[in-house]
């Protein structure tokens, strides 16, 4: 109990320092957000648009077309050839699609730490210059999500040949709906959502310092010590929060189909804000991991002013 007081103290400091992020440059956080929300509604609007009723169209064409022609023909060899066409073109364009998903979304990452940043250090940048400023730092955090990755995949395989076994034994075949697989579902999440602690906290090092990939995950794993259950409640907090707004997404409503669509948008622009949320409160925790250990804080990015801004370390304080 004397250790949780400080640790839910420092979780609202954290907090509180978001909050008056968003109050010292509310103009430059607020285009931040309109960018977000602008990527994530025309996502969601490209989907429902376009990809789906692709999809729905080609199955239920390709589906009766070789249903009445009979195999061995010509024409049926020619709607095969013309299926294997169909599918080659629809895998290219999703990947192309996940490639400017997966930039935008590292765009998003690097210009609201790097906005977080300035702020929270009393300094002012342009729109005009944060954009430019973003688009030549993103080597290094692009070189670090691509290690984080690497972890991640290592993770989910390491739950595939042990969590999934052990949910298939203890819930008798039943993974998904079995109280075990349940629990033990939760249990992987969670301790997903504490690894990813130091993976987020590397991110904001390769925008915020001139580290990046091992090094970046070896920086935040150093600074973070002390810091780190702070972080794991914040990332918990983030996890559930974004989880139950996608089960929202899920539901089924018996509304007009654009009543739908609208909530849609809604759920899917706040998914988007409690992104940008947890970027800017991991580069609050990075900031504070750094007081806390006396470190100088380090602010780059290419081509702007490098500064350091020297801290004494925290004295009194009860750090679990």
């Amino acid at each position: 109990m004397g250790n949780f007081v400080p640790l839910v103290f420092d979780v609202l400091a954290v907090l509180a320092d978001i909050y008056k992020i968003y109050l010292k440059n509310g103009r430059l956080m607020a285009f931040i957000a309109v960018l977000i929300i602008s990527f994530h509604t025309m996502l969601y609007l490209l989907n429902v648009f376009s990809f789906t009723p692709f999809i729905k169209k080609l199955i239920m064409k390709q589906t009766y077309q070789l249903g009445i022609t009979p195999p061995g023909t010509p024409q049926f060899t020619n709607l095969l050839t013309g299926m294997e066409n169909d599918v080659k073109i629809f895998v290219a364009v999703e990947w192309i699609f996940l490639l400017i998903t997966a930039m935008a979304s590292l765009f998003f990452a690097v210009s609201t730490t790097y906005a977080s940043a300035l702020i929270h250090c009393g300094k002012m940048i342009s729109i005009k210059d944060l954009v430019s400023t973003t688009i030549r730092s993103l080597k290094k955090p692009l070189v670090t999500i691509f290690y984080i990755t690497l972890f991640v995949f290592g993770y989910l395989f390491l739950c595939l040949i042990t969590v999934l076994p052990l949910a298939l034994i203890l819930g008798g075949g039943q993974v998904t709906s079995s109280v075990s697989g349940i629990v033990l579902k939760i249990l992987a999440t969670v301790f997903y959502t504490y690894l990813s602690v130091v993976w987020d906290l590397a991110l904001v090092v390769s925008v915020l310092e001139d580290k990046f990939g091992i090094e970046a995950l070896g920086k935040a794993a150093q600074i973070v010590k002390g810091m780190k259950l702070q972080g794991f409640i914040l990332n918990l907090l983030l996890t559930i929060l974004s989880l139950i707004l996608s089960k929202c997404l899920s539901i089924n409503s018996k509304q007009s189909e654009a009543i739908r669509i609208f909530i849609a948008v809604l759920i899917v622009s706040s998914i988007g804000m409690v992104r940008m949320f947890g970027y800017i409160a991991f580069t609050v925790l990075y900031y504070r991991c750094k007081k806390t250990h006396g470190e100088e804080v380090e602010l780059e990015a290419a081509d702007m002013e490098y500064t350091k801004i020297p801290i004494a370390p925290l004295t009194n304080e009860n750090v679990p």
